[in-house]
């Protein structure tokens, strides 16, 4: 799976920019972004003719029923289904169009006095909307958990006399979807990422995306991220959860390695300086495919050490590699993570991984490099530091 993150500037994760002021969007940020906004009444024409079109169920139908369809087919115990591209477009375009209508505040009858809290003018959302299990229910169709919950959060909505509210804000989104484009940069059984191109409105002007969608278990494919990028020569920034994410997805992706991949392999082994070793398997047997998997997370030096140090060798056009296999315990999930240098270019972390689910941890060093070719934050480090247990 690759994690990239683009060398043109994050605007804004999921939301394509966010219109309310007061809730962490600059007035000079809120004036440029207005231009890629529809006014209030166009919106409201918008998701009225182009998204609801009459029905109860505004926006879209029930995302995992490809999933529930191929199960029933290919029983498989809950394993991802699989997903096409179109599939994966029409999900992002769906989270889009739920967002905008969330920002709406929903359909039917609402209350319609408004409010002030935490100095930003409230109003109550509609029917269709109005609780925390019908807001969830809703964004849950699309979006993860995980997502569901920071979306709810960036978006400024509480509860107030047992009734949602929101920021008294409207705003949309000219991106024409019925036109975008999209490019699979990487994929395991449970994630994939893509780099989208929506045009704006019907002009020739694009606009970039980056979207990640994950498999939840016993719902299907939900997207877990999806970000605005413009275009700029600076790296972009990176947070630490996002860092921690990347650092992750290598460490996953090595161990990927070892087990030596996955398809068709050949199942004889030899013995080479001493060593047994057998063939890997198709989607890693040759060194193109084993340089542009790893190269979804590590830089090219680090490419080129790890082949190394794995011991990775070619016989008769095909790669193998000593018979062994391995594996981590190490909860990744629970990972706490720490900038401890930063350049333009290059950043140190301390990361204290949990040992399985025990007190224990592993303390790791870290350390990222932006590599202009790839336009993406890559791991040049990953090694322990010291172990430790908490007292």
């Amino acid at each position: 799976m690759k994690h990239r993150v683009n060398r043109m500037m994050t605007v804004a994760i999921l939301t394509g920019g966010l219109l309310f002021p007061g809730t962490g969007v600059s007035e000079a940020t809120f004036k440029d972004l207005n231009k890629d906004f529809l006014a209030k009444d166009e919106i409201r024409y918008f998701v009225e003719h182009e998204i609801i079109k009459g029905n109860p169920d505004p926006v879209f139908s029930d995302v995992s029923k490809n999933h529930k369809a191929h199960k029933k087919n290919h029983p498989n115990k809950g394993k991802p289904s699989t997903l096409t591209k179109k599939e994966a477009l029409e999900l992002f375009t769906k989270a889009k169009n739920s967002y905008w209508y969330v920002v709406m505040g929903g359909d039917g009858k609402r209350n319609k006095s408004t409010f002030t809290h935490n100095n930003i003018e409230y109003r109550y959302m509609a029917e269709s909307l109005n609780t925390m299990k019908k807001l969830k229910a809703y964004l849950g169709k699309t979006y993860t958990s995980e997502q569901v919950t920071a979306l709810i959060k960036k978006l400024g909505i509480i509860e107030r006399k047992g009734v949602l509210a929101q920021p008294n804000a409207d705003g949309g989104s000219i991106l024409n979807w019925k036109k975008a484009t999209m490019k699979e940069t990487s994929s395991t059984a449970t994630t994939k990422k893509f780099t989208l191109n929506v045009p704006l409105g019907d002009t020739k002007e694009i606009e970039t995306l980056q979207g990640e969608l994950r498999y939840e278990k016993g719902k299907g494919w939900r997207v877990y991220s999806l970000e605005t990028i413009l275009n700029g020569d600076t790296p972009p920034a990176i947070t630490s959860q996002q860092a921690r994410s990347l650092f992750e997805e290598a460490k996953n992706s090595y161990w990927y390695v070892v087990r030596g991949g996955d398809g068709k392999r050949n199942d004889a082994t030899f013995t080479y300086k001493g060593m047994e070793y057998r063939y890997m398997a198709e989607s890693l047997n040759t060194m193109a495919k084993l340089k542009k998997y790893l190269g979804y997370y590590y830089t090219p030096d680090q490419q080129e050490k790890l082949i190394k140090d794995l011991g990775i060798i070619e016989r008769k056009g095909v790669l193998a590699q000593p018979n062994a296999d391995g594996g981590s315990i190490l909860n990744w999930k629970k990972a706490k993570i720490k900038e401890i240098s930063s350049s333009n270019q290059v950043k140190h972390f301390e990361i204290d991984v949990p040992i399985g689910e025990s007190s224990d941890y592993e303390a790791l060093i870290g350390e990222l490099r932006y590599v202009k070719d790839a336009e993406a934050w890559l791991v040049h480090r990953l090694e322990q530091r010291m172990s430790k247990s908490t007292k």
